[in-house]
């Protein structure tokens, strides 16, 4: 899995992953270091979490809806078996 052994260089020098980390750290994550990204980058970062919240409640909602309506289709589809056996026993007297 790792022939060379690069997974171990961490643990052997914990210094040396601070290190590396450092210099990547600001590329990881614009929102976190915002110096290093454009006022433009951060509104079309913003405005594209705003969307997807919106979706997300959208989807929440229709989810809601679907579970009702499948719940009401199986209180309907119980009913209709009680008043299909209340028939039957009418009937059979």
């Amino acid at each position: 899995m790792d022939p060379l052994a690069y997974r171990r260089l961490h643990e052997l020098d914990p210094e040396y992953r601070r290190r590396q980390y450092k210099i990547v750290e600001p590329f990881l994550s614009p929102l976190s270091h915002p110096r290093h990204a454009t006022q433009s980058q951060l509104e079309a970062q913003q405005k594209t979490i705003e969307q997807m919240k919106q979706r997300i409640e959208a989807l929440e909602v229709v989810q809601t809806e679907r579970l009702i309506l499948a719940d009401n289709m199986t209180r309907r589809e119980a009913l209709a078996k009680r008043i299909i056996n209340i028939e039957n026993l009418v009937y059979k007297v």
